[in-house]
């Protein structure tokens, strides 16, 4: 219509139908374009929405298991120490016999929780990053997730450490002994007697290897203890920063 109206009008010179009908056509594409352009915005701001609703929700989850690894990472802490003090201090294997049965069992262990990156990798397949606003809040997720991949990389040192411990921990204990903790449902096992304990003892302090380990253990226990700290506090400060890109407070609640 528009087309056959400017023909009619450049055939009869009518320079000023022509003028305004290519103005209606350009007007009406510019319109055109912001309309789309809108839509989009609208339709990004709410998929970001829903990205950052979804990676404070995993936060949440992995300030939860950071807070249960601290736990873990302190019993096992505990476990260590015990060890080394009761080659000062023989009373106390004798004091604690069940307790120190465990600790031979369970102190070589090391634990770090598995982070939920699931949203953010899936930002990243699809390229839509940037589709995060906030400069900085973009930079403190990505940082974020990548401090978690980095001490991933590292994964093999506390599994060498494990490794180790139990290579040099044979022997010490009766195959009895070490399956009492693995085959109770609270993770305690049987009470052991004085005697077995000393006996126990007895067998570590002709195994020098396993006394050397201690120290490396226990440090491997501290090293998880602390970066476990440092990603609970980053996770917990980058949940806030994400609430309040969102508009809600620490709570989930509405400002």
């Amino acid at each position: 219509m528009i087309l056959r109206k400017m023909a009619d009008a450049i055939a009869a010179q009518s320079w000023f139908t022509v003028v305004l009908e290519v103005l209606i056509v350009v007007v009406g594409i510019f319109i055109g374009l912001q309309v789309d352009d809108w839509n989009k915005t609208r339709q990004d701001r709410v998929r970001e929405t829903e990205y950052l609703q979804r990676i404070e929700v995993e936060l949440e989850q992995d300030i939860a298991a950071f807070e249960d690894g601290l736990v873990i990472a302190g019993q096992r802490r505990e476990y260590a120490q015990l060890i080394l003090t009761g080659l000062d201090d023989p009373e106390t294997v004798r004091r604690e016999p069940t307790a120190y049965i465990r600790s031979l069992v369970m102190a070589g262990f090391t634990y770090f929780p598995i982070v939920s990156n699931h949203t953010f990798e899936e930002i990243k397949s699809a390229g839509e990053l940037g589709i995060i606003e906030d400069v900085e809040l973009r930079i403190a997720i990505t940082e974020y997730y990548q401090r978690v991949r980095q001490y991933g990389q590292w994964s093999y040192l506390r599994e060498l450490n494990q490794s180790e411990y139990l290579k040099r921990q044979a022997g010490i204990l009766t195959a009895e002994q070490f399956q009492a903790f693995w085959i109770s449902s609270s993770g305690h096992g049987r009470d052991f007697s004085e005697e077995e304990a000393e006996t126990a003892y007895q067998n570590m302090l002709s195994r020098p290897a396993f006394i050397e380990w201690l120290p490396i253990t226990l440090a491997f226990l501290n090293e998880a203890d602390e970066f476990q700290r440092d990603f609970k506090e980053n996770a917990e400060k980058l949940r806030e920063n994400i609430a309040a890109n969102l508009g809600m407070d620490s709570t989930g609640h509405g400002e």
